[in-house]
């Protein structure tokens, strides 16, 4: 038996068969959702609603004071003395209401960057099943044609033995036979490793690839008509919320920090125990005023964030409106791409390769025109799964984005 032939027959009987750990595309999404780094979002998320609901509204703490002493002349009141006093302090400048909205700015920030993870895990996850999918489908179509290359390439050696065919045939076909055996190796290399990507995107631990299996997804989508609503609120995307909610926390901060600096009332009691035996009380009274330092360094840290943000904000809003437009173009314009994949280059090369097979059997063509032939279709066959995979992604990424506006999102 032909080295080639042995080795494509070797090829499919080592093929894997259908993995215990396949998943669906809607599986995927689900682990997606449940990923560590989203489930550490959200976990983070109600540890800061409750460091928010748990501050005291009293800014700062009361401060006892104890002074103990002894007497030493004169020598008739010699004994023990001790001062005490407790005093606390009371912002003027409203802390307490300033760092209440700082809380709850950084709580609505932390929402949004949770969502915008369990945005960004869904996309990954569901982009790493989709090309996925078509690899797993070049793999499937290389396996077969090296089988076919080297059945093929079976006959030009006994033709060639039977002085029916040239050295320089069996050498193409051979040649072909290699790079069909090198299709074959490129694609396992691709599906293990976009099966691993598809494990770090579950959120899964295995050390073995994960693979998919079932149909491309197909979501629904809405009619063309309402894509332009959907553009007029694509500002409704967490990331656009997280960079305009990062800019609120720095001018919450900002005024946390000027109220810190403000005005402060210091009220407080003072007791002094005295020889022989007497005891004064003391009322304290305070107030510190920001004459001078006012937190100015801190204050214009914070406000000069504020203002980088609101910059990226809105050139974040350009960005979405741009890239919730193209991913509308590129619904239409990958459903154009496919069908005319599928309705006229495929089945052309499927059409001409049969033709050419036929014509070499009748003697009518050479080696060289078959195995031309045969590699057309077999890239046409390979483009028409990528083109499916990218339609499928397209209308995904649209359904996700739409979905995410929808459900985080209102009309403005």
């Amino acid at each position: 038996m032909p080295l080639a032939l042995s080795w494509a027959l070797i090829t499919l009987l080592l093929a894997p068969p259908a993995s215990a750990d396949a998943i669906t595309f809607d599986r995927a999404i689900e682990l997606a959702r449940v990923a560590p780094e989203v489930r550490g979002a959200e976990r983070a998320l109600d540890v800061k609603r409750r460091s928010r609901q748990n501050t005291s509204r009293i800014t700062y703490n009361p401060q006892i004071m104890l002074q103990p002493g002894f007497r030493l002349a004169p020598a008739d009141a010699r004994g023990l003395e001790v001062q005490a006093s407790l005093t606390q302090t009371w912002s003027l400048a409203g802390l307490a209401r300033a760092r209440d909205q700082a809380l709850r700015s950084e709580e609505e920030l932390w929402s949004a960057e949770a969502r915008l993870i369990a945005l960004s895990r869904g996309l990954g996850a569901a982009r790493a099943w989709i090309d996925l999918w078509a690899t797993q489908q070049l793999w499937d179509e290389a396996r077969a044609e090296a089988a076919i290359a080297a059945t093929f390439t079976a006959t030009i050696e006994r033709a060639n033995a039977l002085s029916a065919a040239t050295l320089a045939d069996v050498a193409d076909a051979r040649a072909y036979v290699s790079e069909a055996d090198l299709l074959v190796l490129a694609a396992e290399g691709e599906v293990f490793h976009l099966g691993l990507l598809l494990n770090q995107e579950t959120g899964s631990t295995r050390d073995a690839p994960l693979a998919a299996e079932g149909p491309l997804p197909a979501p629904p989508l809405p009619s063309a008509a309402e894509y332009a609503g959907a553009l007029d609120r694509a500002d409704q995307l967490p990331q656009i919320a997280a960079l305009e909610l990062s800019g609120r926390v720095a001018q919450a901060r900002a005024a946390e920090i000027k109220a810190a600096y403000g005005a402060h009332l210091l009220t407080g009691v003072f007791f002094q125990r005295d020889q022989p035996g007497g005891v004064v009380p003391y009322a304290i009274v305070g107030l510190t005023l920001p004459a001078f330092n006012r937190g100015e360094r801190e204050r214009g840290e914070a406000l000069a964030a504020a203002e980088r943000l609101a910059g990226a904000a809105e050139q974040a809003r350009v960005d979405a409106r741009a890239e919730l437009a193209q991913a509308i173009h590129e619904v239409e314009h990958s459903q154009r791409i496919l069908s005319e994949l599928e309705r006229h280059l495929v089945p052309a090369q499927q059409a001409a390769t049969a033709a050419r097979e036929r014509l070499f059997a009748a003697g009518q063509a050479t080696v060289v025109e078959v195995l031309l032939a045969r590699r057309a279709a077999i890239q046409g066959r390979a483009r028409r799964h990528r083109a499916a995979a990218d339609h499928a992604w397209a209308r995904v990424k649209l359904w996700i984005l739409l979905a995410t506006i929808e459900r985080h999102g209102a009309p403005k």
